[in-house]
């Protein structure tokens, strides 16, 4: 298993700050977990629904390890059609942002 962690560090005028820039490659079974660094006082996990098979199954990313925590995980359960767009929003001060990118699913089961 290779989990992946991101920061999220801080917004921009027009985008949160991610490491990696928020992109990644994993496998089925690993979980992807995103952290609030730095001046971001909260962040927000949002998967796109659309053409893509949900690599999340039916549990998305939320708040982790309980519902009141600033940092973010979900657990890789398919490959889906190979990857998942997703949009990091953050909130620094006054000014929200948000960032889309993307996981992509290297190995595992389908769907």
């Amino acid at each position: 298993m290779s989990n992946k962690t991101f920061n999220v560090s801080g917004c921009t005028s027009d985008a949160c700050i991610v490491s990696d820039n928020g992109n990644a490659t994993v496998n089925v079974g690993d979980w992807v977990q995103w952290n609030k660094t730095g001046s971001a006082s909260s962040i927000s996990i949002t998967v796109k629904k659309g053409t893509d098979k949900d690599i999340w199954g039916d549990t998305p990313p939320a708040p982790y390890p309980n519902a009141t925590s600033s940092n973010w995980r979900g657990t890789v359960q398919f490959v889906g059609d190979g990857g998942e767009d997703y949009s990091v929003g953050c909130t620094c001060g006054s000014n929200s942002s948000s960032h889309d990118p993307r996981i992509t699913v290297a190995t595992g089961g389908n769907r």
